[in-house]
C-alpha cells in the first residue's frame, strides 16, 4: 500500500491513490513549461484542481509575455526604441513571477501571483 494515502475520498471505501496527488503536483510544475503542462493537463484522467490552477496562472504569463513582445516590436517598427528599457523590465517582472508560480507549484499552493494572479484566474477560469 505504498502508492495509497491515508487520505479518505469521503466515504470508508478506499483510501484516495497517492497518483492523483502526484500528476495534480506534476501537472502544477510542468504548466509553467507551457504547452507541455496544458498538453498533459488535458490528456490527464486525473484532473486535479491544483493542476488547473496553475495551468490557468502559467497560460496568462504566456498571454501576458506574448502581449508584452507584440507591444515592444510595435513600438520598435515605428521608430519608439526608447521604451525597449521598459519592456526589458516587464520581461524581467514576468520572469520573476514564473519562478514564484514554479515554488508554489512545487509547494501545492494555489496562491495566485502577485498583481496579475486573480485576474488570470477569472479570465481563463473556463480551463478546469
Amino acid at each position: 500500500m505504498e502508492n495509497e494515502t491515508n487520505n479518505t475520498n469521503g466515504t470508508n471505501d478506499k483510501p484516495v491513490p497517492q497518483s492523483t496527488q502526484s500528476t495534480g503536483k506534476l501537472v502544477a510544475i510542468l504548466s509553467y513549461f507551457w504547452p507541455i503542462g496544458l498538453i498533459i493537463h488535458y490528456a490527464s484522467s486525473n484532473r486535479t484542481e491544483l493542476g488547473a490552477f496553475h495551468v490557468r496562472q502559467a497560460t496568462g504569463l504566456v498571454i501576458l509575455s506574448v502581449a508584452v513582445s507584440i507591444l515592444a516590436g510595435i513600438l520598435s517598427l515605428i521608430g519608439i526604441r526608447f521604451l525597449s528599457i521598459v519592456f526589458r523590465v516587464i520581461n524581467i517582472g514576468i520572469f520573476v513571477l514564473w519562478i514564484i508560480g514554479i515554488v508554489n507549484a512545487v509547494k501545492e499552493e494555489k496562491k495566485p501571483l502577485p498583481i496579475v494572479g486573480e485576474m488570470f484566474d477569472k479570465m481563463l477560469e473556463a480551463i478546469k
